[in-house]
């Protein structure tokens, strides 16, 4: 900061016996040299001594040297230069440009708050791209910005509301329905989703959290249609998602048909289709059917810590066709697999521990 102060000094008793026009020139002369502290320094005095006289052409050349890494006394606010100009192009974009680098390109989720300020001031005086007309490869400040919210309030913990209040800023029909490439730290390339893409998993996953079923199902039917070419198994999660709307609208067959036709269509699916399917069963009655397909499930290996619910749904399968003790040593391993993970006690776990009187033993690993 001494040098800083000191160079501001310097500036100070230039100014005295330099013109305007000097001092821009020389300001101008610094930053095509590559000195962008000093010429920072020199733009700003000149911002204080000359107000009426800075023009948009001395704020786009402040920016650039801000853009360069370098630093404006403590306490002053960019904004507060820009605000004159902000609505002149050449101003606007690179004070974009500038939040971009300082909220999205150096994004911290610990200071999520200050950054979301900042981006939110980019969607205020820019504009999303149409990458759909548009097909350079310049990237949008606008939408990256938003993703990398999006992407930040959905794990590890959802925020619903932060994620409906930045999702219904995007137009998807602007957005780039391009996968992207990059090269892994062992040389594979890698593809990664579409923005048009991650847009409808992110908001078909907030609509069913959302309980909107009527609208989950609507965005499935149309990333289904839309998408040629799906990430992650996408393809999945939207049926999946569309599936599971139906049956909680009442249309148990044609949910059931879907998740049904999910096992039969692909190679690795989810052991959790099979447990979805067996709830179906299960509140149908048809109890063995349902033991059958929870087998299944259970026959995955991994997520140990994620099969509470299908052993619930055992547990109760076997105390329905009289297996009690099956349906207790089930109730046991709940126990067992809750105390070993330190999960939560749900209701649904202390009632059924409750109910075959099984302690919760400290578990030695």
């Amino acid at each position: 900061m001494e040098d800083i102060s000191r160079s501001y000094s310097r500036v100070q008793l230039t100014t005295m016996s330099s013109s305007k026009k000097d001092l821009t020139n020389l300001a101008k002369q610094k930053l095509d040299s590559g000195d962008f502290q000093e010429a920072l320094d020199i733009y700003y005095q000149l911002y204080i001594d000359f107000p009426n006289e800075f023009h948009s052409l001395d704020t786009v050349f402040l920016l650039k040297c801000l853009r360069n890494n370098a630093i404006l006394p403590e306490n002053v606010d960019i904004e507060n230069i820009v605000i004159a100009h902000i609505h002149e192009a050449p101003v606007e974009n690179i004070y974009v440009w500038y939040l971009f680098d300082q909220h999205v390109k150096n994004f911290n989720k610990d200071y999520i708050w200050k950054h979301e300020k900042g981006i939110k001031k980019i969607t205020e005086i820019s504009e999303q791209k149409d990458y759909i007309t548009n097909q350079d490869r310049v990237p949008c400040p606008y939408t990256i910005g938003i993703f990398k919210l999006i992407k930040a309030y959905k794990k590890p913990n959802i925020n619903v509301n932060k994620l409906q209040e930045w999702i219904t800023k995007l137009e998807p029909k602007k957005l780039s329905t391009n996968e992207t490439e990059f090269t892994d730290t062992d040389g594979q390339i890698k593809r990664q989703a579409s923005d048009y893409e991650e847009y409808f998993s992110i908001l078909t996953s907030l609509l069913q959290k959302q309980e909107k079923h009527q609208e989950c199902i609507d965005n499935c039917d149309i990333a289904l249609s839309s998408i040629s070419k799906f990430h992650y198994d996408n393809d999945i999660w939207f049926k999946r998602r569309k599936a599971l709307s139906l049956i909680a609208l009442g249309d148990i067959e044609a949910g059931k048909s879907i998740l049904l036709q999910i096992i039969q269509g692909h190679k690795g699916q989810k052991w959790f289709i099979y447990q979805e399917i067996a709830e179906i069963e299960f509140d149908d009655k048809n109890h063995e059917q349902a033991l059958i397909n929870c087998c299944k499930a259970a026959l995955f290996q991994g997520d140990e810590d994620k099969k509470i619910k299908l052993y619930l749904i055992m547990a109760r399968c076997y105390y329905k066709i009289q297996e009690i003790e099956k349906s207790k040593l089930l109730a046991e391993l709940i126990g067992l697999i809750v105390q070993k993970y330190d999960l939560r006690l749900t209701d649904e776990v202390s009632k059924i521990l409750n109910y075959y009187k099984i302690p919760y033993p400290k578990i030695e690993i």
